[in-house]
């Protein structure tokens, strides 16, 4: 592989938006989204941390003291960001659900918020998530996720008071994985980018050059 400056990518701008996991999803890392999904605007600089975190289980044998083979049991998938604009949208989300309601007439209205009962499930939210570096766009589509981990806010004078959210990915009923990336970007192109792919053949791969009698 070699070294390429060009590939260096800086997120310097970006969005997130929440729809249903009905929604059509995009297919496009430029394309607007459809109306069903909510930007959810600004976030704090430290923008969105990806965790993408397997879970592999060691096989071991007799003969050896190092695992003969590993197996990936689980994959879970995170994004984690901070919502510096509270509204409706953000805090709903913020806490897992809820809803809010209005009494009063202008100018005495008051707004209130009730957080999810007891017996309420987790919302689900299809999530996108884009970012700009120049002329190039990148997005993340997770299909399918609960807002977890703790919500955890400061009200203090010196800074402003944020709503930390993490979506952890679910899969969806009909696919084998949960989310799938986007980008315009020339670099990941099959064969242009400089990746190496597998460092080996599969075990059951035929040999290159060998005649059907030699398979």
């Amino acid at each position: 592989m070699s070294m390429n400056a060009e590939q260096i990518t800086v997120a310097a701008y970006g969005e997130i938006a929440i729809g249903p996991t009905d929604a059509t999803l995009p297919v496009s890392a430029t394309a607007a989204l459809p109306t069903d999904f909510t930007e959810l605007g600004f976030v704090t600089e430290d923008g969105v941390t990806f965790t993408a975190t397997p879970s592999v289980e060691d096989i071991n044998a007799w003969q050896k003291s190092t695992p003969v083979r590993r197996l990936v049991t689980a994959r879970e998938l995170t994004a984690s960001t901070s919502f510096q604009q509270w509204n409706n949208d953000s805090f709903v989300l913020a806490f897992g659900g809820g809803k809010w309601t209005a009494t009063g007439t202008s100018p005495n209205v008051s707004y209130r918020y009730d957080p999810p009962s007891d017996v309420e499930a987790l919302g689900e939210h299809a999530v996108v998530i884009t970012a700009k570096d120049g002329d190039k766009n990148f997005r993340w589509v997770i299909m399918r996720a609960n807002v977890t981990e703790a919500v955890e806010t400061n009200l203090i004078r010196t800074g402003a008071a944020v709503l930390p959210v993490t979506f952890n990915a679910l899969a969806p009923e009909d696919e084998d994985r949960a989310w799938y990336f986007l980008s315009d970007d020339a670099a990941f192109a099959p064969g242009i980018g400089g990746g190496a792919g597998p460092l080996h053949a599969p075990l059951n791969a035929p040999l290159v050059g060998a005649s059907k009698s030699d398979e």
